[in-house]
């Protein structure tokens, strides 16, 4: 299946110093003729300065409803969202892990791929590539 993402909200952020997290990266996906995963995506907020130019991998796990880092590391929070509203898809739900690969970040683009897994064993693999935001 393919989803492709919507290109205007699609963002790498980056905030003026002082203000946490310093970067974030704003995926907003279009799921073609799936009205119920409409606003399906995810805000990866990273640390101050992220910067990566080969292949950093980060886990994630499953905590009260959430996924979380599994450890500190460049990802410093996760927020899944589903409908423009923070969450998961309620079925299947709550990822019980997951993880990101960063294969880029900049500071003008990120590159990358998140995966879902679901505890009924089946996984949902999403990639990205996006440019900063115009009106940073």
């Amino acid at each position: 299946m393919h989803w492709p993402l919507l290109e205007e909200s699609s963002l790498v952020h980056r905030s003026v110093q002082g203000e946490l997290p310093d970067t974030f990266i704003d995926l907003d996906y279009t799921p073609e003729e799936e009205p119920a995963l409409e606003g399906f995506g995810v805000d990866i907020h990273l640390v101050d300065g992220a910067r990566v130019e080969a292949d950093r991998t980060v886990d994630l796990l499953s905590r009260q409803g959430q996924l979380v880092p599994a450890e500190p590391s460049l990802v410093a929070r996760w927020v899944g969202n589903i409908g423009g509203a923070s969450g998961y898809l309620s079925s299947p739900g709550v990822p019980v892990e997951g993880s990101v690969t960063l294969d880029e970040v900049t500071e003008f683009a990120a590159e990358g791929r998140f995966v879902y897994r679901y505890s009924d064993g089946s996984e949902l693999t999403c990639t990205f590539e996006v440019i900063e935001a115009s009106d940073e």
